[in-house]
């Protein structure tokens, strides 16, 4: 016959001398044993850290089946102590404010003001931008200067550009300076990515080839084994791989690095002066030179009474 006990560490308090012989009852079977020696020991382990009398404690022993559902007090197994501290340890960390309020402390409730000046800075900053950058949608800042000069100092500036990418691409970094430097690209992309207008785009972008440029630099450079051939060839393969997901990359960066921003055309009210469609042309940020060419093949298709429309999906 089998006769279930209760759980000493959930239904007695500390010191009961119930919650004893019901262990000593357990210890008649040597399966058992473990769990009695594991139970006690955290019994006794409570005492000495936590007053099991205390009301925290009993508001525990109330709310049990809610905090370890997993856990069955009147059927213990050997894992319980296991169980236990896994529980514990995700409800001190894992449980929401909403859940277990807790009175804040001074140096949460300071981090709590930093976290919230930033979001309000970060908030209010394309806002800021777009005052500050107005004046450039006006006029052009180099309008003044001539032709000639405007291509000597573009010069300039992708010259000293390539370089400065040269030497952030093949520079070797130790683990400590590859993570500040991909803390600094992350912060950086963070301030970028609320901006208003394409200079966020660009800039995330930079920093996105920054990244992979670097990884297939050193997989070039790093990582392919010349002494052993087969893996020389196995390493190639899956370098090549690589690269062609890298150009797919780059490439598309280069379709959307500068959209048109086109506005619609509004259709007139009467719905029988819509067109009626045989061909469909979409298109995308695709250049007008590559979109004509489609379009004269679409109006030489033999077709009778054909209707071809340019379809832009923004």
């Amino acid at each position: 016959m089998h006769h279930e006990y209760p759980d000493p560490v959930v239904a007695y308090p500390a010191g009961q001398r119930a919650a004893y012989r019901a262990l000593s009852r357990l210890s008649s079977s040597r399966r058992v044993g473990f769990q009695r020696d594991a139970r006690l020991f955290l019994v006794d382990s409570g005492w000495i850290f936590i007053p099991l009398e205390h009301p925290r404690w009993q508001r525990i022993r109330a709310e049990h089946k809610n905090l370890y559902p997993h856990i069955n007090a009147s059927r213990p197994r050997p894992l319980d102590p296991v169980r236990y501290l896994i529980q514990t340890c995700w409800l001190l960390i894992g449980t929401s404010r909403k859940e277990t309020p807790k009175p804040r402390r001074r140096t949460f409730s300071g981090l709590q003001n930093i976290r919230g000046r930033y979001h309000q800075w970060m908030n209010e900053l394309p806002e800021r931008v777009s005052h500050k950058t107005q004046h450039l949608d006006e006029k052009k800042e180099l309008g003044h200067l001539s032709a000639g000069a405007r291509r000597l100092i573009l010069g300039i500036i992708v010259t000293f550009s390539l370089i400065l990418a040269l030497i952030c691409v093949t520079q070797p970094f130790n683990p400590l300076a590859q993570f500040i430097f991909l803390m600094l690209l992350w912060g950086v992309a963070l301030i970028v990515r609320r901006m208003p207008g394409r200079f966020s785009a660009l800039m995330l972008i930079v920093l996105s080839l920054t990244v992979s440029c670097r990884y297939i630099w050193w997989r070039y450079t790093s990582t392919l084994n010349w002494d052993d051939p087969v893996s020389l060839v196995c390493g190639l393969i899956l370098l090549f791989a690589e690269t062609y997901a890298w150009i797919v990359l780059v490439l598309g960066y280069f379709q959307v690095v500068w959209p048109l921003n086109r506005q619609p055309v509004p259709l007139p009210k009467d719905m029988s002066l819509w067109p009626s469609v045989d061909i469909f042309v979409p298109t995308y940020n695709e250049d007008l030179n590559v979109v004509k060419n489609t379009i004269y093949a679409s109006l030489g298709i033999g077709l009778a009474e054909r209707q071809t429309e340019h379809l832009d999906p923004r």
